[in-house]
């Protein structure tokens, strides 16, 4: 039962004063802006561990040229927004094929080096949480988020913020178009403890760890690479999100989906597709 202590106002009997409210102070809301706030500090720190060696990585490896051909078609005003840009490995083709390029990034490294690569380049980054809002000068007609980048977000709340965000940055008609890891890849074939040898020779060992939490939709990812008596070790945390999820944050954003593929070329989303391909729409 309620005690005295319990009320949620205060007066004193008889004087005919009104209650006063007593001060409430949002503690649990502090706590989760705390946490947020280390969230955000921890993953800096983690991009900024794979900045030099991300472009030789398998992570940094590759560009689909259907890829930069579907984003120029895209963007029709000849200029487009990145989430999570990193070192450039779409930006820099995409401002090659003539479209400039803005782009979001949290890690100080990892924009440095993009930097130092796209001189003369129409590219320019802006280092932050891709989750906030930032006020680039323009509005998009195609703002995108390539290689999983979403699920690096590490709550559904900020992948929640990052595409209202987006949608705030869009123009009428403008697209949002997401890459990303099937999560039933995560759930099926991934599911549990998992350890791979990416490579191996007299010199070199590189190994990929993994622990996928299905409850929590989570997975912490190692890569370790033992070099010329040299330990590295780079971590990775993501927080998956199902595409039906995906669809629900994109409409309370006020985005409605228009297409969803398996690939860059529109191959048709199957059963055992290990990725996705979704274009959403604003109004």
């Amino acid at each position: 039962m309620p005690g005295a202590d319990d009320q949620p106002y205060s007066s004193r009997p008889g004087d005919g004063t009104s209650p006063t409210p007593r001060p409430c102070l949002p503690t649990d809301l502090q706590a989760l802006i705390d946490d947020a706030q280390r969230r955000e500090q921890t993953e800096n720190e983690v991009w900024d561990t794979w900045a030099e060696p991300y472009d030789n990585s398998f992570l940094g490896k590759g560009v689909p040229d259907a890829a930069v051909s579907r984003l120029t078609e895209l963007a029709t005003d000849g200029r487009a927004l990145e989430l999570g840009i990193g070192t450039g490995r779409l930006a820099i083709p995409l401002a090659r094929a003539g479209i400039a390029v803005d782009g979001i990034e949290l890690s100080a490294s990892m924009a440095k080096q993009l930097k130092e690569k796209s001189t003369g380049l129409p590219i320019t980054v802006t280092v932050g949480n891709m989750a906030d809002y930032h006020d680039t000068g323009h509005t998009y007609s195609l703002i995108y988020a390539a290689y999983s980048v979403l699920h690096l977000l590490q709550s559904q709340a900020e992948q929640l913020r990052c595409l209202q965000n987006v949608a705030r940055a869009l123009q009428p008609g403008g697209t949002f178009v997401v890459e990303a890891t099937h999560p039933q890849v995560f759930a099926g074939l991934l599911r549990g403890k998992n350890l791979k040898i990416r490579d191996l020779t007299d010199d070199v060992l590189s190994v990929s760890a993994t622990v996928v939490d299905t409850a929590q939709q989570t997975v912490k990812f190692q890569e370790i690479s033992i070099r010329d008596g040299e330990i590295r070790m780079m971590p990775c945390h993501v927080r998956w999100i199902w595409p039906a999820e995906l669809d629900l944050m994109a409409a309370l954003a006020t985005l409605s989906l228009e297409s969803r593929a398996e690939d860059w070329f529109g191959s048709a989303l199957t059963p055992s597709s290990t990725q996705h391909v979704s274009l959403y729409r604003k109004a």
